[in-house]
């Protein structure tokens, strides 16, 4: 087991994503998709921002074009579907 300053101050690669903090997604960076959308996010146009740390990318959808629309498409199953307006 690595001891926690090792971990703190590893001195490895970069992390290789970039993302779009309002519509929270992550691209690798060297995928299609970024090439493509000349580093530019494909949701809203803004320049996709470098990640610094893996803690940064929690939460935030992987975009891939393979996916289409459903990657933004609610679950079956989950949560938001039984949520109801009371009577």
């Amino acid at each position: 087991m690595l001891p926690w300053s090792a971990i703190v101050h590893r001195k490895g690669p970069a992390v290789p994503y970039v993302k779009c903090a309002p519509c929270r997604i992550r691209l690798h960076r060297d995928s299609p998709e970024v090439t493509l959308f000349d580093g530019l996010c494909p949701i809203c146009g803004l320049e996709l921002e470098p990640a610094t740390e893996l803690s940064e990318l929690v939460g935030y959808r992987a975009f891939d074009l393979a996916q289409g629309d459903r990657s933004f498409e609610t679950q079956p199953g989950s949560r938001e579907q039984f949520v109801e307006r009371p009577n």
